[in-house]
């Protein structure tokens, strides 16, 4: 495993004697830790997609459409009322 920081310098390398199976899961202790990038590869791990159902940015998405269609029906209403 290797971990690079935000300029792709290599920071930390681990090799494991034998590949532990089973799920992925990335933490650090007693810091907030943000990953950018993730790859998971070798001859038997399989391809996962992401849903996006329920995903942040998904649902900021949805909530801006709904805030500019808002918007723009107040504005409607506005330039109605002024044209009577």
């Amino acid at each position: 495993m290797v971990i690079y920081d935000e300029k792709d310098k290599e920071v930390n390398r681990h090799s494991f004697s034998k590949m532990p199976i089973g799920r992925i899961g990335l933490a650090h202790e007693n810091t907030i830790t943000q990953y950018d990038d993730f790859e998971a590869e070798g001859p038997k791990v399989k391809g996962l997609s992401v849903q996006p159902v329920r995903k942040l940015a998904v649902t900021w998405a949805r909530i801006k459409k709904q805030l500019q269609l808002a918007a723009s029906h107040r504005e409607n209403k506005v330039l109605i009322e002024k044209d009577r």
